[in-house]
């Protein structure tokens, strides 16, 4: 066993291992292998949605069933694990094994504090500080305690233990002579590596966290605790209601599609693709448990009213607001650059709620603003994006949005198209505004989910401009999707080539593009077209060349294209200038 020297206040844990209470894995790793470091500390996403505080409690220490929330808060405050922090409490306390120790100084001596919630304050911004390079672990209470914190998980946690074990086992192993990896061990991470400005979602992922068509507050960027840290950060509202008023009627929505972990009664994180996720705090009400997966611009609950409820877990408010942040890889990430519904923010301010404009703004269509009351537009639907598995109830609204560059003659297209799933979902369109039930240029109407709306039936065939879309149930609806596509082209003029020479270019054709048409013309020599799909066109390597005499305009027809690269070739048989090339695919 692994049990080293305890202190007097850890004897009954000594006598509960020894009596088998506490179990350990008799195979598992020497205490020399296993070694917690901030990143075996951090709190993952898979973590987040496996691990429930509050059952681990219910089963191994149901006397602090009453702090689970308290502790599965600070873990997504800080981005460190439940787990590390029951460690901890264990470590100083004996407070997970031990009944009877002191409720209320769970991190006894090394806590400055003195209240269950107030040293897992100290703790958690102390450790939050250490994720994000800001302070090492020798700043902080856990300077010198990192081999007994250790040796206590392994404990609590045998089998996590072994995996970090094993796992850190196999980085070595590369690092011996005559491996196929390194051949020195690399020096000790300082901690993990901090997501900045230069780490960006998809333009299209996030969208303001309130409903689309409303107008809301956003103040200055800020760091999630209002200090020097990364600014990850911004407070919302709709202005003008103290405590105690009735906010029933305002909704707080998801930025994006996701996967819900609910931290504590006011602290909501939605997981979403690509290591992204949000939180969600000063919360009440919340309308989704952990593990429940939603959509974009789904109501999630209100900001709270009350101001106990908005502060369950401790920290300050000066009135009702929704305190959001942004997080990759379980750590804040700063908002400089981030895209929320269209809105690129610029966050470079060395300091929180800085509302000067030259350091906080939101710019979109050519135009800056500093903060104030920003109208939600909705989320980019980019041409050619089929955006899938799209679930809701009856009255569910999912809104989005595409912008049209201004089209030359002959590129009039645009389509938007739901298919697939069950239930019935239906399509509303509008261009220049946000359609409602009311209020539309385009709507079916049509039982399911299968609806389309296009410029040949029912759209202005003027595609340039901002189009809205609208898909509101009218019966539960599963696994939808919705795609937009519009007329797409490429022009160039005035090419010179001479002869033997060439002239490369290429086109991107989205999926579901119904043709696509190349054609060179206004010249007076011998050009010789060729296109080809995936690689330079070549004399070897084409899949279309009509190979016409001389001044006769050589065109290229294909019918529904492959997704893709087109590569277009003019040869100059003879030297030729004047060339007008013009390429055209339609949905």
């Amino acid at each position: 066993m692994l049990i080293k020297s305890l202190s007097r206040k850890n004897k009954l844990l000594s006598g509960l291992l020894c009596a088998g209470i506490l179990t350990i894995n008799s195979n598992f790793a020497t205490a020399s292998e296993f070694q917690l470091g901030i990143e075996q500390m951090a709190y993952s996403y898979d973590e987040m949605l496996s691990f429930d505080v509050e059952k681990y409690l219910a089963e191994n220490a149901p006397h602090l069933l009453s702090k689970s929330e308290a502790i599965s808060h600070f873990a997504g405050y800080s981005a460190i694990s439940p787990k590390v922090i029951l460690a901890m409490i264990e470590m100083q306390s004996g407070l997970v094994s031990n009944a009877a120790a002191d409720l209320e100084s769970p991190l006894a001596q090394m806590s400055n504090q003195y209240g269950f919630v107030e040293q897992l304050r100290e703790m958690a911004e102390q450790l939050r500080e250490v994720g994000h390079q800001e302070k090492s672990l020798q700043t902080t209470m856990l300077s010198g305690h990192m081999n007994q914190l250790s040796e206590t998980f392994q404990k609590l946690f045998p089998q996590e233990a072994k995996m970090m074990a094993n796992a850190t086992a196999k980085s070595l192993d590369t690092s011996l002579p005559g491996s196929s990896g390194l051949t020195s061990q690399p020096a000790p991470s300082t901690g993990l590596t901090v997501s900045n400005a230069a780490s960006l979602p998809p333009a299209n992922l996030l969208s303001l966290p309130y409903p689309v068509g409303k107008t809301w507050y956003i103040g200055g960027a800020h760091a999630n605790d209002g200090g020097t840290g990364v600014h990850s950060s911004l407070d919302l509202s709709t202005g003008g209601f103290g405590w105690g008023a009735d906010l029933s009627n305002i909704w707080v929505q998801s930025a994006a599609p996701g996967t819900v972990k609910v931290h504590s009664s006011c602290f909501m994180e939605i997981i979403h693709d690509g290591g992204w996720s949000t939180t969600y705090y000063h919360m009440s009400d919340l309308a989704w448990s952990t593990g429940a997966s939603i959509n974009r611009n789904t109501n999630i609950g209100h900001y709270a009213s009350n101001k106990a409820q908005a502060l369950c877990n401790g920290g300050s408010s000066t009135g009702p607001h929704l305190h959001f942040s942004l997080k990759k890889n379980g750590y804040f990430n700063s908002l400089n650059g981030v895209s929320l519904s269209g809105y690129k923010i610029k966050a470079t301010s060395n300091k929180s709620y800085d509302t000067n404009c030259d350091y906080f703004n939101l710019s979109q269509w050519g135009s800056t603003w500093c903060a104030g009351n920003y109208y939600n537009p909705g989320v980019d639907l980019f041409r050619g994006v089929k955006i899938s598995s799209l679930n809701g109830t009856a009255t569910t609204e999912l809104y989005y949005k595409m912008i049209v560059p201004a089209a030359p003659a002959g590129s009039n297209r645009v389509i938007f198209e739901t298919s697939g799933g069950t239930g019935d979902v239906d399509l509303y369109v509008k261009k220049g505004g946000i359609p409602t039930l009311n209020d539309y240029d385009c709507r079916p109407f049509l039982d399911g989910n299968n609806e389309k709306c296009d410029s040949s039936n029912g759209l202005s065939t003027d595609i340039g401009g901002t189009w809205y879309v609208m898909l509101h149930g009218a019966k539960q609806f599963l696994n939808t999707s919705i795609t937009a596509r519009h007329s797409g082209w490429y022009d160039s003029n005035n090419i010179t080539v001479n002869k033997g020479a060439w002239n490369h270019s290429w086109v991107n054709v989205p999926e579901g593009t119904k043709s696509l048409t190349i054609s060179i013309s206004g010249f007076s020599g011998d050009p010789d077209l060729y296109v080809a799909y995936g690689s330079q066109a070549s004399t070897s390597n084409w899949t279309c060349r009509p190979y016409k005499d001389t001044g006769v305009t050589e065109t290229c027809t294909i019918n529904n294209p492959q997704a893709g690269q087109w590569h277009i070739g003019i040869n100059g048989y003879s030297y030729t200038s004047g060339i007008n090339l013009k390429a055209r695919w339609e949905p």
